[in-house]
């Protein structure tokens, strides 16, 4: 049995059920995972904002009302460049440019690949602190992601 770790990870969805599947999914992996489950990227920036000890992950889906998964991303690691970033979605892979670190899994999953994904990443060295890049350091660019566009139809009169 792995050795069972403290870490705190973010989930972010508003998808209830994904939430749910995903914070049971790690609750019952045998890690001792603080789990901050919030339903959106406001919720996530208010929670991590309320958070005093250190997020090791933000587990968050890529289309989300309001602000997408990136836009948390970019702004949860402009405070926190230490943790680190695992995204998902039913978009395609090779459409997604993502920061230096960051990581990538598609949906749907199964429950052990997430799970191992999550401890894999997690238990991954941090690059070295010089190379990481904070809120007062012009960092890397942001990631660029073409996000499918839905448009109406109008009845020509």
């Amino acid at each position: 049995m792995d050795k069972p770790t403290n870490k705190t990870i973010v989930i972010a969805d508003h998808d209830d059920k994904v939430r749910d599947f995903v914070s049971n999914l790690l609750h019952g992996s045998g890690a001792k995972y603080e789990l901050i489950v919030v339903n959106g990227g406001a919720d996530a920036l208010l929670k991590a904002d309320e958070h005093r000890g250190m997020i090791h992950l933000l587990l968050a889906a890529i289309e989300m009302p309001g602000m997408t998964g990136i836009e948390l991303a970019i702004q949860l690691n402009a405070k926190r460049p230490e943790m680190k970033i695992l995204l998902y979605s039913t978009l395609d892979s090779g459409m997604l440019i993502l920061n230096n670190g960051w990581q990538f899994i598609p949906k749907p999953f199964l429950p052990d690949m997430l799970r191992d994904r999550v401890r894999d990443f997690l238990s991954e060295q941090s690059l070295p602190q010089e190379h990481v890049p904070t809120a007062n350091v012009p960092s890397r660019p942001a990631p660029v992601i073409p996000l499918p566009v839905k448009t109406k139809k109008t009845k020509a009169s």
